[in-house]
């Protein structure tokens, strides 16, 4: 399973590093180990990037900073390639090249002075090779054996409402996932220098997903209207129908759809987690999901559902672009305005606003055999062309001691 074999890495020195860098311009590396490298990123091609004048696989890269502040952003969907800009903003899509001018994603061709940081995602199997694990103890080996694994099950429901000048739209998914939360040898850098802690993968079992679409965006950019020629200049947008599936087995795991992680507990925490009621905007909740990347203390789980992006048939396999939609059969997309992208899919998924079709879940457990997992919460976007755009997000989830195996 590739989240037993790899992990999100999220780099707590990184404020200590920063104080040791020499001026003027830096490009940086965060590897998968956890190590940062400091110096000048050449360019990336294929599976390699040139950095310091050697080549480095990409598959042991999670973080690239180009002339970028630390530390490194949270990536949204930590289940995709990110690109972050200085200016906050985050343009999701694979990475395909950088050059001395350009950062090229499958979805557009951002200009290097614009970019921050670049978030790889790890492929099952890797993009290259890395350097190979240190080997486990017999007594290590043995106590990971004793861990305890736990079957998660339940719900995850997502909403985003929006009504205003630029139209309307009410996207609701409700996801219905099992999960196996499985013992690693793998640690996460705390908060704290010096301070690690232990990991359990949440490894995709089975993602039922009901995906229910009413947008209507006619107001604002827009707005109908023609040109003299009777031609479109401003269109509609319109997203309605509801799609729903069920994806399971090796489909799920190399979709890369669904998957998680939990800080390890090993003890009960000595006090209660607090109810999120007091997170009221994204960037808020975004500041919070820092609990599960750079954590303080163990029990933080995070669990990603993300479909955009990610292409599967009826038959779960990749495909070209005239049988990519299938994920999303049900839903339609109609509207005057001409299409983003040539590539059907790469259109449609356009126009999906933010967590129509994908959900990040940050919570704390507080008793090793935690049975009830719950949380809830609900925050408003600063987005100037949707103000007003509303996000709730309720989860709850049964967890269940595996039965020790013979």
């Amino acid at each position: 399973m590739w989240f037993r074999r790899y992990r999100l890495v999220h780099l707590a020195l990184a404020l200590l590093i920063l104080a040791a860098c020499d001026a003027g311009t830096r490009d940086t590396l965060i590897m998968t180990d956890g190590a940062m490298k400091t110096g000048t990123l050449a360019g990336c091609a294929g599976d390699v990037c040139t950095f310091d004048g050697a080549p480095v696989p990409r598959a042991g890269i999670r973080f690239i900073g180009l002339d970028a502040e630390l530390p490194v952003p949270a990536p949204r969907d930590p289940l995709r390639d990110e690109v972050h800009f200085h200016d906050v903003s985050i343009h999701p899509g694979p990475l395909i090249a950088i050059d001395a001018t350009s950062v090229v994603t499958a979805a557009a061709v951002h200009r290097r002075t614009d970019v921050a940081w670049i978030w790889l995602t790890l492929a099952p199997g890797g993009l290259g090779n890395t350097a190979p694990p240190t080997a486990a103890s017999e007594t290590d080996a043995e106590e990971e054996e004793d861990r305890p694994t736990y079957a998660w099950a339940g719900t995850i429901k997502v909403e985003n409402r929006y009504g205003g000048p630029t139209g309307h739209h009410l996207w609701q998914a409700e996801y219905r996932v099992k999960l196996l939360e499985v013992p690693t040898d793998g640690n996460r850098p705390g908060r704290q220098i010096g301070v690690s802690f232990p990991t359990n993968n949440l490894e995709p079992v089975e993602l039922t997903y009901d995906i229910a679409a009413d947008q209507n965006w006619n107001g604002g950019p827009y707005r109908v209207k023609f040109d003299g020629g009777g031609r479109v200049v401003n269109g509609d947008v319109t997203m309605r129908g509801r799609a729903a599936g069920r994806i399971e087995g090796q489909t799920l795991v190399e979709s890369r759809v669904l998957g998680g992680d939990v800080v390890r507990l090993d003890a009960p925490a000595a006090t209660p987690q607090e109810p999120a009621a007091g997170i009221a905007t994204e960037a808020e909740y975004r500041q919070y999901q820092q609990n599960y990347f750079s954590p303080a203390e163990p029990g933080w789980y995070f669990i990603s559902i993300g479909f955009v992006g990610h292409h599967m048939d009826h038959g779960g396999q990749t495909g070209p672009p005239a049988r990519l939609l299938s994920i999303y059969d049900g839903i339609v997309r109609g509207g005057l305005e001409p299409p983003f992208f040539s590539d059907p899919y790469k259109d449609f998924v356009h126009w999906i606003p933010a967590y129509g079709t994908g959900v990040g879940v940050v919570g704390r457990l507080d008793d090793p055999d935690q049975a009830e997992v719950r949380g809830a919460l609900a925050f408003a976007r600063d987005i100037k062309l949707f103000s007003g755009e509303r996000i709730t997000i309720e989860w709850s989830f049964t967890r269940t001691r595996e039965p020790d195996q013979p």
